[in-house]
Formats: C-alpha cells, structure tokens, sequence
C-alpha cells in the first residue's frame, strides 16, 4: 500500500476509533441501566443478564486491542512514509 493511501485512511480510523471509544461504553451504560431498572427485583440481574454484560465487556477489551494494533500499524507507516 502506498503512503498515500494510509494518510488518507488515517483520518478515517482515528475518526472511528474515537467513536467507538465512546459509544461502545455508552452503549454497555445503557444495557446495564435498562437491565438494572426493567422492573427486576431490587436491582438484581439475572444469570442470563449478567452473562450478557460481561460477554460485551469482553467484547470491548478485544475491541481496544484491534483498535490500538490499527493505530501501531498507521502510526508505523507514517513514519516510514
């Protein structure tokens, strides 16, 4: 690929990095609040609901890793561009 094209893709992943480093928690916030208060007992999740939270938490760990590689990767390229 060449410099050109990485500059201008770079624009586009640092947009889309931002906008997930900040609608994915937003998104967990609300799955949890909605778990929290749809008329469950005092609060307390269920083993299903409970499950689900983590499988996204986990799912936004493995996310930051993808995202942090992508910028290594642009971040590599620049330099050597």
């Amino acid at each position: 690929m060449h410099a050109s094209y990485s500059f201008a893709l770079m624009p586009a992943l640092v947009i889309g990095a931002i906008l997930l480093a900040v609608l994915i928690p937003c998104m967990l916030a609300l799955v949890v609040v909605r778990l929290l208060g749809g008329g469950r007992s005092k609060g307390k999740l269920k083993e299903e609901d409970m499950r689900v939270v983590q499988e996204v938490y986990s799912s936004l760990g493995e996310m930051e890793k993808r995202i942090e590689a992508l910028e290594t990767i642009l971040l590599d390229r620049a330099r050597k561009g």
